[in-house]
């Protein structure tokens, strides 16, 4: 397969900002130093295919993804993140995550935030886990709330998540 080595500077090993995106089939290494992410993929109402991926020694969180409207994970691997999570999911509606395996990631396994950066006044909504996951940190699923919006003290909960035998913090 391919092996991917960025450079040990900058802040994502690969950062993709355009609709309609697929990636497939690569592994991703980081240098486990600096302030570095693994994969990043945000913008406005982007729908993203991501499948059979594997992003290890990063510093900060391995995949990274904000501000989507459809997004399909399916076959990742996320691993040892000193400063970070395997799968983070931020501002992000109808996501569909099959297959994830995660460890050694220091934040925990997935985090799914609502903050409102992309889209103000936006939830996270949609989450589906399925298929067979090993998520093997001790925090291994967390949802975090943002409790401003930018104009007043409202909780935006995070809605529609169906987690498939895990519990959520």
């Amino acid at each position: 397969g391919v092996v991917l080595n960025p450079p040990a500077l900058g802040s994502y090993g690969i950062d993709v900002q355009a609709a309609n995106v697929t990636l497939k089939s690569f592994t991703l290494n980081g240098h486990g130093t600096g302030d570095t992410y693994g994969l990043k993929i945000s913008g406005d109402a982007v729908i993203a295919d991501v499948q059979d991926i594997t992003v290890d020694n990063f510093y900060r969180s391995g995949f990274d993804f904000n501000g989507l409207n459809g997004l399909t994970l399916k076959n990742i691997i996320s691993t040892n993140a000193d400063w970070g999570v395997g799968v983070g999911l931020t501002d992000v509606s109808n996501a569909a995550l099959e297959n994830i395996t995660t460890s050694g990631n220091v934040w925990g396994g997935i985090a799914i935030y609502t903050r409102s950066y992309h889209h103000p006044g936006s939830v996270t909504d949609s989450i589906v886990l399925q298929g067979v996951n090993s998520i093997s940190e001790a925090n291994p699923i967390f949802v975090e709330l943002d409790p401003y919006d930018g104009s007043t003290l409202t909780f935006k909960p995070a809605t529609n998540i169906s987690l498939a035998g895990y519990p959520f913090m």
